[in-house]
């Protein structure tokens, strides 16, 4: 993240001279990024045309073996009841029901107060609401969510979900959606990316902080504030979502590892007969199932 925001310093700064602090510096260049973002009005807006440039991305790229044309998957504001947890989620259609609607929620930004607003909306800026509708909406949850039902063999795999298994999946889409040239390799969408990847690891200190050594809030804000790089909104969102479960912020982390882990190893034992879409489908094939039985089946 310094390399990257070394390179981006004259086109924010000029030639102001640079802090020698590095996390100073790239916080600084950062703080520039997030300037460009969505006003509260247009963000649900620009998160859902996210998810229609998406759609057309992974036909043209090849990445998938998906019907973009089918409304499948509807962005809207997110229900009242599901609201403070997150600000953006999917939810999928029902084990039992092979056809229906996944919703990739969105909160609603214009009811939230002036500082609380502009605090969420330069977390989530230009760059890392892209990577918010990849990780929620395609190919993350809402497209994995989709194939759980239609191409998993049976229900039992439908039913009872892997956490790791999907948080995996959506940190993995992330950074192999910017891999096959999402964003156009802006260093900007680079620098957000590890910003994400700050988050991820953080998920898992954090939770092992509070649930196993009661470290004090203080210090785990400073983490997240100083250290990864968040803003106001999300360290207080990162905070309630850790006192409210467990384990489950280590699920992105531990799962992304282990898929792409597999994938490595899948791409080694196929050789030239390799694909990123092959991958894809045939991983999606076995529902929520976790990674190590996926990659049994797979490496078989």
């Amino acid at each position: 993240m310094y390399i990257i925001a070394n390179s981006l310093w004259p086109k924010y700064y000029g030639k102001q001279t640079e802090p020698k602090d590095r996390l100073q510096m790239v916080q600084l260049v950062l703080d520039k990024v997030q300037l460009n973002h969505a006003k509260p009005a247009n963000f649900y807006d620009s998160l859902s045309s996210y998810i229609h440039q998406l759609k057309r991305f992974i036909l043209v790229k090849n990445l998938f073996d998906f019907d973009t044309t089918s409304p499948t998957i509807k962005v809207r504001l997110m229900p009242e009841y599901e609201r403070g947890f997150s600000l953006a989620s999917a939810e999928f259609t029902p084990a039992y029901q092979k056809q229906g609607v996944t919703y990739f929620n969105v909160d609603d930004v214009t009811l939230f107060p002036p500082a609380k607003a502009e605090s969420a909306l330069k977390e989530y800026n230009h760059y890392s609401a892209q990577l918010l509708a990849i990780h929620e909406g395609v190919p993350g949850h809402c497209l994995q969510g989709i194939y759980n039902n239609k191409e998993s063999p049976d229900v039992l795999r439908s039913v009872f979900t892997n956490g790791a298994m999907i948080e995996g999946w959506a940190v993995y889409s992330e950074g192999m959606m910017v891999e096959n040239g999402w964003g156009n390799g802006a260093p900007e969408m680079e620098l957000e990316l590890g910003v994400w990847r700050l988050r991820e690891l953080a998920n898992v200190i954090v939770d092992y902080d509070l649930q196993c050594l009661d470290i004090p809030k203080e210090n785990i804000i400073h983490l997240l504030s100083k250290e990864c790089f968040q803003t106001d909104a999300q360290v207080e969102e990162k905070y309630h979502r850790a006192t409210v479960s467990q384990v489950q912020l280590c699920s992105y982390y531990t799962g992304a590892t282990a898929i792409q882990k597999l994938r490595d190893e899948y791409k080694k034992k196929m050789g030239t007969k390799y694909s990123p879409k092959g991958f894809h489908e045939k991983f999606l094939s076995f529902g929520s199932s976790p990674v190590k039985y996926i990659r049994e089946m797979m490496l078989q």
